[in-house]
């Protein structure tokens, strides 16, 4: 890997990022990536990834990553999204990466689960739709993705911005009806 001195002035050029050669070194390049942001922010961490078939699973693991997750997990998804960036620069087919830190996303996962679980449960016994609070956009795909595996509730996304919001409401019995993802 090619390594680049950092100028930190604005009108400097950005240097040429060089092509990945072939899609199987991919997730080296992710880690790679990776550390060198960690290193930049002056975090102290491990770095691990699992292959899957569409995405790279990246989860860094260390001490007091609060740093690196952020409020709601707003700094570990600003991160993901910045990496998704950089590595598309470079690997231009590159597989979706997926960042997480110290279990943090599958603990939400969990956090999420139940909430829907809740919220179904309310809907099942009152017959009436239940608005969920407003979340973030993952999180509401984490919900919609869910949802699709119960036949006695849908979910749907109303609001804009912040406000925005998944509502839960009785299935009308049609299990091929899609749900709103975003």
């Amino acid at each position: 890997m090619t390594n680049f001195e950092i100028s930190r002035s604005y009108d400097t050029p950005v240097p040429h990022i060089p092509q990945a050669s072939t899609e199987l070194n991919q997730a080296q390049i992710a880690l790679d990536e990776l550390s060198q942001i960690l290193e930049k922010m002056g975090i102290k961490a491990q770095v691990f990834y699992q292959e899957l078939r569409d995405e790279i699973l990246l989860e860094i693991r260390g001490n007091n990553l609060g740093l690196v997750i952020g409020k709601h997990g707003q700094t570990l998804d600003a991160l993901e999204f910045i990496l998704n960036v950089v590595h598309r620069k470079r690997c231009p087919t590159a597989k979706q990466l997926i960042l997480d830190a110290q279990g943090y996303r599958e603990k939400k996962r969990v956090i999420l689960k139940k909430m829907l679980y809740n919220a179904r449960d309310a809907v099942v016994s009152t017959n009436d739709e239940v608005p969920l609070d407003p979340m973030s956009a993952a999180d509401r795909k984490v919900i919609h993705l869910l949802c699709r595996s119960l036949t006695e509730v849908k979910s749907e996304s109303r609001g804009d911005g912040k406000d925005r919001r998944i509502i839960i409401l009785p299935s009308d019995g049609n299990i091929e009806e899609e749900t709103v993802v975003n």
